[in-house]
């Protein structure tokens, strides 16, 4: 999330707001931009004082899907929602919050991705390693509505912005696959955390708590937690196609 106050000026921001615009620090980030208009790609305002955050806020839904441009020069799209915070002191303060939709890969990730398939992965696809015991949680209808109220979404909305995230961990997952194999630790934590961030914006709790697991597992423990991972997923994407 990134806190701006009643002249919609950057109060603060969190580590999950900086990891998705490619930021280690608030301070890099306020020295280099001062605002999201530096970042929005093709951003014309209105006029001279409206801002993308000034133009969102003013818009029926207080919410809008915008093309990001990272630090290190990706473009990310994420859905821009706006909240109020409610201060004892009464004080106006907004919340804006970003959720990711989908990200557009460069050309040398494209070229690794590529090349990540044509090695084995760790699970043999079976339906058998999709269906963990029945303890487990799921993504049912009542959680898919209580995610509507909570994001202020529409239906078609949500599964559209679900089924974006889908995939993009699945191919993630292509790529944290093939650095378990070779137990490379600072590749399988850097996906792991990007996909439990992604996974906590959309409150998929069990998942994102999975993809925390990864980053904390040994080798041998590999196997179940991507085979968690997939089921999760699976169920998701099976609660999205009966929706639709």
């Amino acid at each position: 999330m990134i806190l701006y106050d009643k002249f919609y000026n950057i109060l603060g921001i969190n580590d999950i707001a900086l990891g998705i615009l490619g930021f280690d620090s608030f301070e890099v980030f306020m020295r280099e931009c001062k605002s999201l208009d530096a970042m929005v790609y093709r951003h014309t305002k209105e006029n001279d004082a409206t801002s993308i955050f000034e133009s969102i806020i003013k818009s029926n839904k207080r919410q809008r899907v915008i093309t990001l441009k990272r630090k290190d020069g990706r473009t990310i799209s994420v859905l821009a929602q706006i909240c109020d915070v409610y201060m004892l002191s009464n004080e106006e303060i907004y919340e804006l919050r970003l959720l990711i939709t989908d990200e557009n890969k460069t050309q040398e990730e494209i070229k690794q991705a590529q090349n990540s398939l044509r090695l084995p992965n760790l699970l043999a696809q079976d339906t058998k390693a999709l269906a963990p015991s029945a303890a487990f949680e799921k993504f049912d209808e009542a959680w898919l509505k209580k995610e509507m109220f909570l994001l202020d979404l529409s239906s078609e909305e949500l599964l559209s912005y679900l089924s974006d995230f889908i995939q993009n961990a699945q191919k993630s997952e292509i790529r944290l696959q093939n650095a378990m194999l070779s137990n490379d630790k600072v590749t399988i934590n850097k996906i792991a955390k990007k996909l439990e961030k992604v996974a906590l914006n959309f409150h998929l709790t069990p998942l994102a708590k999975t993809y925390e697991s990864i980053q904390n597992a040994g080798q041998y423990q590999y196997q179940e937690l991507i085979k968690l991972s997939r089921y999760y997923l699976s169920n998701l994407s099976a609660l999205i196609n009966k929706e639709n």
